[in-house]
């Protein structure tokens, strides 16, 4: 039957990716909430920076400056969300000014 043809022949042309072998010099790992930007982590006590100097005691990740760690600590390990949305019947709240502000400028 002409669909057994067609299996076969795809079998035949198939590559299998897994037996490749894998890279020598791996890259280094990234955190996962990065949000698309590739923050390399450290491996031990010292930041993989020179530059970044200041590191968030709850997941160590490391940073240029106080106020950045501050947003940090505020969107990622903070559950408040003391910024509400002033649109009539948006019951939308966050944890970030700039971000409230954002989305109340979408209205």
């Amino acid at each position: 039957p002409p669909s057994e043809a067609l299996s076969s022949s795809v079998d035949d042309n198939q590559y299998d990716h897994r037996s490749d072998p894998l890279p020598t010099n791996p890259l280094p790992p990234v955190t996962g909430r990065s949000r698309g930007r590739k923050v390399p982590m450290s491996e031990g006590g010292t930041p993989p920076d020179p530059t970044r100097t200041i590191q968030c005691s709850m997941c160590g990740r490391w940073f240029h400056r106080g106020e950045h760690v501050k947003r940090h600590m505020a969107t990622l390990h903070s559950n408040a969300k003391p910024y509400a949305c002033l649109f009539p019947a948006c019951n939308k709240v966050f944890s970030r000014r700039d971000n409230c502000k954002y989305h109340y400028n979408a209205h």
